[in-house]
């Protein structure tokens, strides 16, 4: 599909796409009302119950309260059991009758004011109530003046009790009565609230559902568009890094090329050094006595052009190694046998007699199909690593073992060196680099060593910690597992 035909695509789905949106923004004005509502329905409720049925609460509760006040001061005057005039029993009574007459036509208080109750029935309470009061005030004044006829047990006290009693009921009715009322409010106020909050969870419901419709359709537009742009970006990324390896593999190539001839011409010139240095060193008795100060300098001399002169010869096998195809030829071969045999030619020449070769053989790693004289080279590269890293002297070990799991023969070469930065690690693999001062190494070994493990269906890994040394271990499948893998190369 070309850009033409994707536009008239999108535009044809957009077209046929319903539109939602306007049903959409009403969902969340209704919902936004429903909110409204609920929220000035609290405060109503809140302002209504605050405002008018607490304070009428407060007041047939104030009415029982002074009339008890009043029967008690009243009793203990009569009885001469208090100094108390008769003053603060009238103001309690008083306090009463106001309380009474507040909720039939309303009032102000100390606590706050008092609206008029609109329940005729309680209405006709209250009014009674009133009557009892005023009642209740007469025949307080009649016991005063008569209190030596008007003891405990009397008519006029029994009628006393009574009226007060009737009073004190009368105003826990108004009060029982004003609580339902008010838990009645309380119920209702919570169920509309339920109505409307289950409103509220519906109309979000169909508003979620609405917008997943409207929306849903550039969702996966806009999926189809990242994920075509995620694989051009893939593409890219593979292009580039297969460029870059194309411009890397040419410009190895070339090195490799200009390597090959290079080394070709200092190989002869270095095999004639070494061939006089050792003929001199052979002869030197014969200039000097072995006690001369002068044969002892020459051979020192001699010495060090013969160790400079193999590291040449190193270096120029490396990129010959390099540079050239390894024809390499896969036959059994005895694992512990190489090792041996490689330990045991490397470890007799006189500049590694500071340092020790350990072999450890860990169960019996049998044989493998191998390049014996590769697999000796990998072994030789990665123990003058171990050398080089331990400058001073040291042990070198070297592991055979058989990892039945993964089905590979292992052979691992620590050393207890200097050890391998991390970020060093990512790059020991790569021609030309190296970690080793002074410039010692052409950073090519672990790249030759690691074509070889390749072409063995193998690998080569690396454990390296600072200042505690390295360990690089060689992968090689078991003769069984190479069978296959060469069937299926071929």
């Amino acid at each position: 599909m070309n850009i033409s035909d994707s536009s008239e695509y999108f535009s044809e789905t957009n077209s046929s796409e319903p539109s939602y949106s306007w049903f959409g923004y009403l969902l969340i004005l209704a919902m936004g009302s429903l909110v409204t509502a609920v929220l000035g329905f609290n405060f109503q409720a809140g302002l209504f119950m605050s405002t008018t049925s607490v304070p009428l609460d407060d007041a047939a509760m104030e009415i029982k309260q002074e009339a008890t006040t009043a029967h008690l001061w009243f009793e203990e005057i009569l009885s001469g059991d208090s100094n108390m005039e008769m003053d603060a029993v009238w103001e309690h009574i008083n306090k009463a009758a106001w309380f009474a007459e507040a909720i039939l036509r309303g009032g102000i208080s100390p606590a706050g004011e008092i609206y008029p109750l609109k329940d005729p029935e309680l209405r006709g309470q209250v009014e009674e109530i009133q009557v009892k009061i005023a009642f209740l005030k007469t025949l307080v004044a009649e016991r005063y003046l008569n209190a030596s006829n008007s003891g405990p047990g009397t008519d006029i006290d029994r009628q006393f009790d009574t009226v007060f009693a009737d009073l004190v009921n009368m105003s826990e009715a108004v009060e029982t009565a004003i609580h339902q009322s008010i838990n009645q409010t309380l119920q209702s106020f919570r169920s509309t609230q339920t109505y409307i909050l289950t409103a509220c969870l519906i109309l979000t419901l169909l508003a979620i559902r609405v917008f997943y419709l409207f929306d849903s359709r550039k969702i996966r537009d806009f999926k189809i568009i990242q994920a075509a742009n995620k694989r051009l970006i893939l593409d890219m990324i593979e292009r580039r890094k297969a460029e870059d390896a194309l411009m890397k593999s040419s410009q190895l190539a070339a090195v490799g090329q200009v390597a090959s001839g290079v080394a070709h011409e200092i190989n002869n010139p270095l095999a004639t050094i070494s061939a006089c240095t050792e003929v001199l060193r052979n002869n030197l008795h014969r200039i000097a006595g072995k006690d001369n100060m002068y044969y002892r300098v020459f051979d020192e001399y001699f010495s060090l052009i013969d160790e400079e002169t193999q590291r040449s010869s190193r270096i120029v096998r490396e990129l010959l190694d390099f540079s050239q195809y390894r024809n390499i030829v896969l036959k059994p071969c005895d694992v512990n046998d190489i090792v041996e045999s490689t330990v045991q030619r490397f470890s007799i020449q006189d500049r590694f007699n500071s340092y020790t070769f350990t072999i450890e053989k860990k169960g019996d790693p049998g044989t493998v199909f191998a390049d014996g004289d590769k697999l000796r080279q990998v072994l030789i590269i990665l123990f003058t690593n171990a050398v080089d890293a331990m400058p001073e002297g040291g042990k070198v070990t070297i592991t055979t073992d058989h990892n039945y799991e993964s089905k590979h023969i292992l052979i691992s070469v620590s050393d207890r060196g200097m050890g391998i930065m991390s970020e060093s690690r990512e790059k020991l693999f790569e021609p030309f680099f190296t970690t080793k001062i002074e410039q010692r190494g052409t950073g090519l070994g672990l790249t030759i060593a690691q074509g070889i493990l390749n072409e063995h269906n193998g690998k080569i890994t690396v454990h390296s910690e600072p200042d505690k040394g390295s360990t690089f271990t060689l992968w090689l499948p078991c003769i069984d597992e190479q069978h296959e893998s060469d069937s299926k190369a071929l």
